[in-house]
């Protein structure tokens, strides 16, 4: 099971008494969906999961407070799965004020000590996954931030992004980001080795990464329809200069070189998290 942890009851209720008594929409937005709420729905999930003996994966976890439920799943050696997403470990609460309904996502951006606790979650292993949570939704700064859709675009800078922010800055290691962006979701959902891994036998999807080349992130080189991107003018050092899906080129120089078509449905197989 995959379980969104926020508390809906209580986030329906707050949001109610926060818009009644006229705070402006961005505070309501934040206030009403409080770490705390995140952490104990990720408790409630991981308990009824237990009880049931059903493996759980716990996806954007977006602060400090659900690392501890996290750990002592992990010290009980409950099947408990935590990711976490790179908007959740490099942007806060002051994205969302600045660019209103375009940060609109659940869970909502933080704070920066929230970002410093989930980069050592994710070195130590209480975190093991990194995903894009990507929901490309086509909004404007000057939308009712109510009535905004949910979602940003994330999936074009996610590895650039946790390059810049997590090796660079030494949080995490090479290794360590190959393994949480790659490896490990390949052997959680049972595609692993075809994913995940360079081997014989295993599908040829490549990155060819410059290390070096410096740049700055914008909406302007970014193929989404969504028209927007959280990191516009973000600069970065480190680049996909080359892809490649089953051994065939797809985006090269920032070009998007494949025909529509070539996608695959991948079934995944989850049996082995049951032994």
């Amino acid at each position: 099971m995959a379980v969104h942890a926020e508390n809906g009851l209580a986030t329906d209720y707050l949001e109610d008494k926060f818009r009644r008594e006229g705070r402006s929409p961005v505070e309501a937005f934040t206030t009403m969906r409080p770490d705390l709420l995140e952490a104990e729905a990720v408790n409630r999930a991981m308990s009824l999961a237990q009880v049931m003996g059903c493996p759980l994966y716990v996806p954007h976890n977006s602060a400090a407070a659900c690392l501890e439920p996290l750990r002592r799943a992990r010290a009980n050696g409950w099947r408990v799965y935590g990711e976490t997403c790179p908007q959740y470990l490099t942007l806060t609460e002051e994205t969302t004020a600045r660019v209103g309904p375009l940060a609109k996502i659940g869970p909502p951006l933080r704070t920066p000590a929230d970002n410093e606790a989930l980069w050592a979650g994710l070195a130590d292993g209480t975190l093991i996954t990194v995903a894009s949570d990507h929901a490309p939704k086509a909004k404007k700064v000057t939308d009712d931030f109510f009535d905004a859709a949910y979602g940003s675009p994330q999936i074009e800078t996610m590895l650039t992004v946790m390059y810049h922010a997590g090796v660079n800055s030494g949080k995490i290691s090479l290794p360590r980001l190959v393994q949480v962006m790659s490896e490990t979701p390949a052997r959680l959902f049972g595609l692993y080795p075809r994913k995940g891994t360079l081997a014989v036998g295993s599908d040829a999807d490549l990155v060819i990464w410059d290390p070096t080349r410096t740049h700055t992130l914008t909406a302007a080189t970014q193929h989404s329809g969504a028209g927007y991107t959280l990191y516009e003018g973000y600069a970065v050092t480190g680049a996909p200069v080359l892809t490649m899906q089953r051994g065939a080129v797809i985006v090269e120089d920032g070009r998007l070189v494949a025909q529509p078509g070539r996608a695959q449905f991948l079934p995944t197989d989850v049996s082995h998290l049951y032994l």
